[in-house]
């Protein structure tokens, strides 16, 4: 695994941890009665968890995106100013490989921030 890869991977995981911390206080104090709703605090609970959780896939779908620009910006000028180094060119064919998995991922990211997002108008709907 390469090291862009690992700290990829680590920041997910912490960003993940992060939500669900914050998902698990938002939980303790609307058992609390902090909340001011007077809706179902279990369905306001799921509709905020919902809500954290589309705004950090937005987070992932950008950082994605970063990732995928910068890594066609480097293949790009590998192509341009090292093509004869052969050290820079298996950094490339690295690079390839990374924009590919990273596109892959984003798109999962896609998918489920719009499966997030339909819940969301559903729940607010009803």
């Amino acid at each position: 695994m390469t090291f862009l890869a690992i700290i990829g991977s680590t920041c997910r995981r912490l960003r993940l941890f992060w939500q669900y911390m914050h998902n698990t206080f938002l939980r303790a104090a609307m058992t609390r009665g902090v909340s001011s709703s007077s809706q179902n605090p279990s369905l306001m609970d799921k509709l905020e968890t919902l809500r954290s959780s589309l705004s950090s896939r937005d987070d992932e779908i950008m950082t994605y995106q970063i990732n995928v620009d910068n890594y066609e910006r480097a293949i790009a000028r590998i192509n341009a100013e090292h093509s004869g180094n052969p050290a820079m060119i298996e950094f490339r064919d690295a690079l390839s490989e990374m924009l590919l998995s990273t596109k892959t991922e984003q798109l999962k990211a896609v998918i489920i921030r719009d499966v997030i997002a339909d819940h969301i108008t559903e729940m607010e709907s009803n």
